[in-house]
Formats: C-alpha cells, sequence, structure tokens
C-alpha cells in the first residue's frame, strides 16, 4: 500500500510539473507575442511620427508658398494699378489734346503749343513703358547684378537731353553741376533709370518759370547727386510715406502709390546706395541718390 501511494504522488508530481511547464510554455509564447506586438505598435508609432512632421512640415511649406502668393497677387494687383494710373494721365491729355483741336476750339499758336505737349506726354508715356520693360526684365530669377565704374555727367546730361521738351514747354531751367570726372560705383542702365525718373518727378512738380539745380557733393564714403525743384513741397509725413511705401505725390488724386520713384528706392538699393528725400511744404523738394565710391 505504501509503494501505491508513493507511486501515485510521484506520478501527480509529474503531472503537476508538466502541466507547470506547458502553462509556463504558453505564457512564454504569450509574452513573447505580446513583446512582438508592442515593439511592432512602437515602430508603427515612430513611423506615424515621422510621417506627421513631414506633412507638418509641408503643410507649413504650404502656408508659406499660399501666403507668399498673396502678397505677389497683392503686390501685382498694386503694380497693376501704379502703371495704369502713370500711363493713363499722358495718354488721357493727349487724347483730350486731339479732340479739342479737331474741334476747331484754339488759334494757330495754342495748337502748335498743344503739339508740344502731346509730344511731352507721349514721350513721358513710351519713359514710363521702357522703365516696366527694363524692370520685368531686371526682376527674372537669376539676374546677377554686376557693378562698375560709372561717370555721373553723360548719365545726367543724357536724363536733361530727355526730358528738354517738357523743361522747354514750362520755361524751367535745368542747370547741370560742373564736375567733369565724377565717377560712383554702379550699373549704368540702373543708374540712367534712376536720374530719368528723379529728373521727371522734379519737372512734373516745379512751377513754370523756375529752374532745377543738379548738385553733385561727396563724404567719405559717398557721392550724392541732388535733384533740387521749387515745387510745392511735402510734408514729413508725406516724406515719409512716401520712402515707406514707394508713394508719390500727385496734385489731382492726393498721395497715390508712383513706379518711377518705387524703381528708384529699388535700383539705388540693389546698387548698395539709398534715395534720401528734404522737403518742407511750399519750400520744395530735393531728392538725392546717395551712391558709392569707386575707391571703396
Amino acid at each position: 500500500m505504501h509503494s501505491l501511494s508513493s507511486r501515485l504522488e510521484l506520478q501527480t508530481a509529474v503531472s503537476l510539473k508538466s502541466k507547470l511547464m506547458l502553462a509556463q510554455s504558453e505564457a512564454d509564447f504569450y509574452r513573447k507575442k505580446t513583446e512582438q506586438h508592442a515593439e511592432n505598435y512602437r515602430l508603427s508609432n515612430i513611423e506615424l511620427s515621422k510621417k506627421n512632421r513631414i506633412v507638418s512640415q509641408k503643410s507649413k511649406q504650404l502656408n508659406a508658398a499660399n501666403i507668399q502668393m498673396q502678397k505677389n497677387v497683392s503686390f501685382l494687383s498694386g503694380l497693376v494699378s501704379v502703371i495704369a494710373h502713370d500711363i493713363r494721365g499722358p495718354i488721357s491729355s493727349v487724347s483730350q489734346a486731339i479732340k479739342m483741336i479737331i474741334a476747331g476750339s484754339f488759334s494757330e499758336s495754342e495748337v502748335a503749343e498743344l503739339h508740344g505737349q502731346m509730344s511731352v506726354s507721349t514721350d513721358n508715356s513710351i519713359a514710363i513703358i521702357n522703365d516696366i520693360l527694363f524692370w520685368i526684365k531686371n526682376s527674372q530669377p537669376g539676374v546677377k547684378l554686376i557693378l562698375a565704374e560709372v561717370d555721373l555727367m553723360p548719365m545726367l546730361k543724357s536724363a536733361v537731353s530727355l526730358y528738354k521738351n517738357m523743361a522747354n514747354l514750362k520755361n524751367i531751367q535745368v542747370i547741370l553741376p560742373d564736375d567733369k570726372d565724377k565717377a560712383v560705383l554702379a550699373e549704368s542702365s540702373f543708374l540712367q533709370v534712376v536720374f530719368r525718373n528723379l529728373l521727371h518727378n522734379a519737372l512734373k512738380f516745379s512751377p513754370c518759370d523756375s529752374e532745377i539745380k543738379i548738385i553733385i557733393r561727396e563724404d567719405e564714403k559717398h557721392i550724392y547727386v541732388d535733384f533740387c525743384d521749387h515745387g510745392s513741397g511735402m510734408s514729413k509725413s508725406e516724406v515719409a510715406a512716401l520712402l515707406s511705401v514707394n508713394k508719390q505725390k500727385n496734385d489731382s488724386a492726393g498721395i497715390v502709390t508712383g513706379f518711377g520713384i518705387g524703381l528708384c528706392i529699388d535700383y539705388l538699393g540693389q546698387m548698395k546706395g539709398k534715395l534720401l528725400i528734404s522737403s518742407n511744404t511750399n519750400s520744395g523738394t530735393i531728392m538725392s541718390a546717395r551712391l558709392r565710391k569707386v575707391s571703396l
């Protein structure tokens, strides 16, 4: 009996051990399976986090592109408005003059004067269109500006010659400086546009029978070309607005954006220069192109 009882106990112990081993084996299997699921989940989370970061980055880039597109649309809309305003004035003047001449409203001397005005108006329109085409050409990506030594006097004489009819029509004397051999570090085409626009602006706002002085002065690092007129001038707030958002004074429409002065600010900036304005109401205006000396 004792032997039988011992065998039964032994069999029970073996059976229990087998069951424990089987349970342990199953536990290890499910533990490993759970660990594998956890690892797969962790890796999936890492991959998902990477994708979320990429999506977030792309979203930021898309938002930035949308903001830039809105700015470009706003800029182009304003530019079209500026161009339309600047060109409409001269063309409207020519159209009105032609209609009045056809109607026979003027004497021969008055018709001759109108012909002069029409010539000036068309010249102004052509100059604006040339500036726009020049600006478009030099605003293309990859266009690199190369600065070189440029003589000032030929540039100034060319601008004065271009607007000779406009000056004669208003009986305005344009006085050039005596300097013969002044040179600056600039780009000749850009500088020509700057001088042309600054002189045109001075002529536009100068009264008849007055004068415009062009003065060249310098300091240690820069050469300044001043265009001094005797127009109605501007207040300090108008000057600040003109320099900050490219606004130009216009007698019939208050303060409106002007393409020409905007070009001057842009081109001088690209040539490491600057547009400076000194003016007071009813005391004229001095617009100065600050340019770099060649020796620097």
